[in-house]
């Protein structure tokens, strides 16, 4: 079997010191190879890039998205604004989208080619807001985020022109309150024929 890499998440048990601890950790190496461990400060999301060479993974501890390069085990952070969450890379992986839990509501976009080039804030929302979760379309299109307006306001999911970096459309939810989770699917009813079946 060929050399591997895996990498762990691993939460410490006190709240109040999160701070999370990533290892990287050779599978079944040959010769055996050591234990790399790195500190990412509240790690919440990652995502491996398309041949597997490279791991990134949001630091809400500390603003930052964390760039691991797998066979050198370089890490890399990345600044790209308050609390990242929601990591999504675009077909051509030239791009990496983020969502940001702060206020107000924003998604931030990293060119993975030029790390030197400060990441871009879009904002979603308006002032009062926050942000939380996104997805994005298979085509690399359009980004979904979800924000919210507090528990006693109404938030919504934002469609963002990932080409733009552009806000085209705004789905308000229909009661107040602090929504979470997304799901995109590319299958849709069609509004004539009322099939399932099609792909978008």
């Amino acid at each position: 079997m060929p050399s591997a890499t895996i990498l762990t998440l691993r939460a410490t048990s006190r709240p109040s010191q999160a701070r999370d601890t990533a290892s990287l950790l050779p599978c079944r190496p040959s010769p055996p190879g050591p234990k790399i461990t790195a500190s990412i400060p509240r790690a919440e999301e990652s995502i491996l890039s398309r041949f597997g060479r490279l791991l990134w993974v949001s630091a809400r501890g500390d603003d930052t998205v964390r760039r691991i390069d797998l066979e050198t085990n370089q890490m890399t952070p990345i600044p790209v604004g308050h609390e990242p969450e929601s990591l999504m890379l675009t077909p051509s992986e030239r791009t990496l989208v983020t969502s940001l839990r702060g206020t107000p509501a924003a998604l931030s976009f990293v060119d993975t080619v030029d790390l030197a080039r400060p990441a871009e804030l879009v904002p979603i929302a308006g002032a009062g807001t926050f942000g939380d979760l996104a997805v994005i379309s298979r085509d690399g299109r359009f980004v979904y985020a979800t924000f919210d307006a507090g528990s006693a306001g109404t938030g919504g999911v934002a469609v963002v022109d990932v080409h733009t970096r552009r806000v085209v459309d705004t789905w308000l939810y229909p009661e107040t309150g602090r929504p979470h989770g997304i799901w995109y699917s590319n299958r849709t009813r069609c509004p004539s024929c009322g099939s399932g079946e099609h792909r978008h």
